[in-house]
């Protein structure tokens, strides 16, 4: 877990749609007040039902779960939800917080294409899917 994730983890806050990595977690990152971890069945749907339709969710003091199509698209999911709770670390520590507006914006990657009858589809979807990614850093 990266810093600026433990640090709002353990404040129990949760990070605003204040940049474009923040639109990947739409409506909002989950937040869960259950400080204990994740050991059973029991916990792990605590965690999902808080997590909700977001890709994300920041455990009080026990950092955060990111959840995507593949283990790499978790891992940048996980990047991006650091990256935006230092801009929410950032605001809070403004004082300004309150005045600064989230977010939306049209996610990136996922524009329309046309695919011809001849396409080598396994090709095709492959590099589709690491388009989404392309400019993601990391």
């Amino acid at each position: 877990m990266g810093p600026q994730m433990m640090a709002l983890a353990a404040l129990g806050r949760v990070p605003e749609m204040r940049h474009r990595f923040g639109t990947y977690f739409r409506p909002r990152v989950g937040p869960s007040e259950d400080p204990q971890l994740v050991r059973d069945d029991e916990k792990a749907h605590g965690v999902i039902d808080a997590m909700g339709r977001s890709a994300g969710v920041l455990m009080r003091g026990n950092g955060a779960v990111t959840a995507g199509a593949s283990l790499q698209e978790a891992v940048v999911l996980a990047w991006y939800l650091e990256d935006m709770c230092r801009v929410e670390s950032l605001a809070l520590s403004t004082g300004l917080s309150e005045r600064i507006r989230p977010v939306s914006l049209e996610l990136g990657g996922k524009n329309p294409a046309i695919v011809f009858d001849d396409a080598d589809m396994e090709k095709t979807i492959d590099g589709f899917g690491r388009s989404c990614f392309a400019n993601a850093g990391g």
